[in-house]
């Protein structure tokens, strides 16, 4: 659910910059990415990104609509809406060196509350103590370990449930996320599954048993400036259009 709910904010732009896969627009601000458009057999879906300077401002994509608002340069709060209908809310919070210490996602159209907590150890990982309500019933806690590599992408997650352990692996490019120059999206590591500086090109996830759950992989196609124009998950019909 919770995986769910990231996608809607990252899966799903200056008002004077151009558009088209070929055409690249840069100012003071760097290049932003300004729109997606998903070609798919159902059909075509355009997520809109608005900013203001290199602050995201608002995500839409059709009836939903998810507002951005800031503490200085840290992303506070996320509220997505839905046909004018507050669904949910993410809230951040950060120690004073700017780092995330604490997430919570509040989905109010299934009455769901995850709070996350993060750790940050000597060895470049991240331990993750995850409590979620659902429907009001009891709360749960799953622990979590991200692995980051020297450019603070998580190459790594192990969850852990008492029974066994779930692991995610992610591979990346060294090319550029389009996300790269939005202030904040940084200090976003647990919600940014497109990468933070780069993109994701394989993900293997396994379950708590070890059996394979997904294997994925993404022909990326890059403008002259190395952020993807097409993304398209091998083996799948559907392809993404990205415009700066």
């Amino acid at each position: 659910m919770k995986k769910i709910l990231i996608l809607l904010f990252f899966t799903i732009a200056l008002a004077s910059c151009s558009s088209g896969s070929d055409s690249d627009s840069s100012s003071s601000t760097g290049v932003l990415l300004t729109k997606i458009v998903l070609e798919s057999e159902s059909g075509t879906r355009t997520t809109t990104y608005v900013y203001n300077g290199n602050k995201m401002n608002t995500i839409s994509n059709g009836s939903t609509v998810s507002y951005f608002y800031y503490s200085g340069n840290l992303v506070s709060n996320i509220e997505s809406f839905y046909n004018n209908q507050l669904m949910s809310v993410f809230t951040f919070d950060y120690n004073n060196a700017g780092k995330l210490v604490q997430s919570k996602l509040e989905s109010f159209s299934n009455d769901l509350v995850i709070r996350d907590t993060f750790i940050y150890n000597d060895d470049n990982t991240i331990s993750v103590n995850e409590y979620g309500t659902f429907e009001g019933g009891p709360e749960t806690l799953q622990t979590q370990k991200y692995f980051l590599d020297s450019e603070g992408e998580i190459i790594r997650i192990e969850k852990n449930d008492g029974s066994g352990t779930a692991v995610s692996l992610y591979t990346y490019d060294t090319k550029n996320n389009p996300f790269k120059n939005v202030l904040g999206f940084d200090k976003l590591f647990n919600i940014m599954s497109l990468g933070i500086k780069h993109n994701t090109v394989t993900t293997l996830e396994t379950d708590f048993d070890g059996s394979t759950i997904s294997s994925t992989e993404k022909k990326i196609i890059y403008n002259a400036q190395d952020y993807p124009v097409t993304m398209q998950y091998e083996g799948a019909s559907s392809i993404e259009h990205y415009y700066y």
